[in-house]
Order: structure tokens, then C-alpha cells, then sequence
């Protein structure tokens, strides 16, 4: 269940859920689940972990993960409802309805079967992020993370207290517990980012000194990858994101599946300096007269052309596209640009 737009500004969302290989020896396959959607205006998704002791826990966290996301996309597409203007109570009520209802459907599954609903468990981890608020929601212990415009890096719930660390608290358990151990969160400005991951990332996604921040290399890491590709939506960069999901480095320090999921607001990306790392600077009539001699112009052959980074290069065109100096034409993966006539 997934849906981006093309065009530069737009919301834009990518994830991966992949199996890890203690499940993989086990022959049990990934028990994790995640969904998105895009709209005009705003981008949503949600992240679920099913309980390794829990039979159907595949089943459960894909009908948390789709179940919620279908509810709050229904409800931000609700005629007569101005997005940018949405309040923190009227937040709040749509996502405990999204929770709500992804506990009842999956309750209705298990009683269609004739299963107990402990066979159903799973987390659930629920955000929506827009260029004017941000919200999010955490049952059980997947981790959200934001970036700001201004690139800082911030928890945005926090991390579960279990008594144990192996306990977490399910959407399926306990009505009472699963009330006291939500964790909601709302504010009235739009991130450039928000990342969700379930807990068979933690060793990699919070500081070893304080287990209660973001560790700041794995998201400059991941911010580098975002910004380095044309689009989300594309078949490469998506091959490429599950590469790094599932690559040896995450599972030889846990044998858990592992899901991450970006969901993106280009337009708050903070807007590049006119030089690159390296102090030196670039002129947009280099951009220009770049692109007009140039056959097949395209990102890294353009940057490499000029002697910048990629990055450098992608940022400064997409600005001088805003200024209506060049237009750009999607073809595959790669985007060619040319002068504006």
C-alpha cells in the first residue's frame, strides 16, 4: 500500500520491511509490516512488529499497519477539511480512531477464524507529517525519529519502559495497558523527515551513550542517501534502500526483521549554500550554460562536468526549476534537465 508523487516538492514516502536471520533459519518469514500514503499536502505511515511468540503476528501487523493508515487517510481527505489547519485535539481523535479500528479489525479477523487474539500481536507505531504539523503515535517499542529543517535529529516519542527487556506492550494486549503505555506527540511545525524503524534496528538507530537519543551517524547516513537520489518512488532507489535494510552489517548484530520507513516533505529540505563542502563556489549561470551545452544533461553528469558533489548539484537545480530557469523531464531513474525556454 504505497503511493508517491513525482514532482520535486511533493510528499514522498520509501520503506522496507525484510526478514531477519533468525527467522529466515526458523522458517517462520517476517512478521514486520509497514504502509504509506501520499496525498496533496501531507504524507502518512505506519510501522508494525509482530511478537516473535504469536503464530499470526504477520497477519496482525499487516492489519494494524494498513487498517490505520486507510483511517487517517480517509479522514485527511475528508471534504471540507483544510489540512494546514488541523488542530492537536482534532489529531488526537483521528488517531486514536486509526488505533481503534485496527484493533477491531483485527480482532474481527481472529473471531471470524475462531483464533484467541494473542495469536494476532503486534506493535504499532503511527505518524503523519505535514509542512505545517507533525504527529505521531507509539504502541510498543518501534522507535520515530524527526528531522527538522534545520537537519537536527530528535526523538519524537519516547522509547518504551518495559520491566524487562524483552517485554513490550502489544496493540492487541491489555485495553488498559496499551492506554497507559501510548505515547503521543503533536506539534505545530512540518519536519523534513520523519523515520520509523522497528526495534531489530535499535543498535544502530540510538546513541550508545544515551539510549534515549538518535544516534547521529546512522540518520546523517540515511539523510545522505535521501538526498543523493532524483525521487523515492523510483525501481532503483527502492532496490537500493532495501539493500541497505537488508544488508549483513544490520543482521550480523541481530537476527530480528528489520523495517525502515522515510516519509519525506522535499520542500522543507533546508536550501543549499552557493559552494560545496569545500568551500568552493558555484554561479547558477554555471548551472545554466552547463545544462544548455550539455547532451542528455543529467545529475552526475552535470556534477561531474562542474566539479561538485552530486548532492551540490541536485539541490542547485531543483532551486534555479523553482525559478523557472530550467525544466526537467523524468525518464526511468533519471531525470534530464534543459533551459527553459
Amino acid at each position: 500500500m504505497q503511493k508517491s508523487l513525482s514532482t520535486f516538492n511533493q510528499p514522498e514516502i520509501i520503506g522496507q520491511s525484510v526478514e531477519g536471520p533468525t527467522h529466515k533459519e526458523d522458517d517462520i518469514g517476517c512478521q514486520d509490516s509497514w504502509a504509506g500514503e501520499t496525498g496533496e499536502s501531507y504524507v502518512v505511515a505506519a510501522v508494525g512488529d509482530g511478537l516473535g511468540s504469536a503464530v499470526r503476528s504477520a497477519e496482525g501487523s499487516q492489519l494494524a499497519t494498513e487498517t490505520a493508515i486507510d483511517e487517517l487517510t480517509g479522514w485527511l481527505e475528508s471534504d471540507n477539511l483544510e489540512v494546514d489547519e488541523i488542530s492537536q485535539s482534532e489529531a488526537k481523535e483521528a488517531f486514536q480512531r486509526a488505533i481503534i479500528r485496527a484493533r477491531k479489525n483485527i480482532e474481527r479477523v481472529a473471531a471470524e477464524h475462531e483464533n484467541e487474539l494473542s495469536e494476532y500481536h503486534t506493535t504499532l507505531s503511527l505518524i503523519c507529517n505535514t509542512s505545517s504539523w507533525h504527529a505521531a503515535v507509539a504502541i510498543g517499542d518501534s522507535g520515530i525519529i524527526g528531522i527538522t529543517p534545520e537537519d537536527e535529529h530528535r526523538r519524537l516519542v519516547d522509547r518504551e519502559v518495559s520491566e524487562t527487556s524483552t517485554a513490550t506492550v502489544p496493540l492487541t494486549g491489555s485495553p488498559n495497558l496499551v492506554s497507559d503505555k501510548k505515547r503521543f506527540t503533536f506539534e505545530n511545525n512540518g519536519l523534513q523527515s520523519i523515520v520509523l524503524f522497528s526495534d531489530g534496528l535499535d543498535r544502530f538507530t540510538w546513541s550508545v551513550e544515551d539510549q534515549s537519543q538518535p544516534r547521529e551517524e546512522f540518520f546523517v547516513r540515511l539523510q545522505n542517501f535521501i538526498h543523493n537520489v532524483e525521487s523515492l518512488e523510483g525501481e532503483e532507489t527502492q532496490s537500493e534502500f532495501k539493500k541497505f535494510v537488508d544488508s549483513e552489517e544490520f543482521h550480523s548484530y541481530s537476527g530480528d526483521d528489520k523495517t525502515l520507513v522515510v516519509a519525506h516533505l522535499p520542500q522543507l529540505v533546508p536550501e543549499p549554500e552557493p559552494e560545496d563542502s569545500g568551500g568552493k563556489k558555484y554561479s547558477d549561470q554555471q548551472f545554466m550554460s552547463t545544462v544548455e551545452s550539455t547532451e542528455d544533461a543529467y545529475v552526475a553528469k552535470i556534477s561531474n562536468i562542474i566539479g561538485c558533489a552530486e548532492s551540490t548539484a541536485s539541490q542547485r537545480l531543483k532551486r534555479l526549476e523553482e525559478k523557472e530557469e530550467l525544466v526537467s523531464n523524468k525518464e526511468g531513474n533519471k531525470v534530464f534537465w534543459q533551459i527553459n525556454e
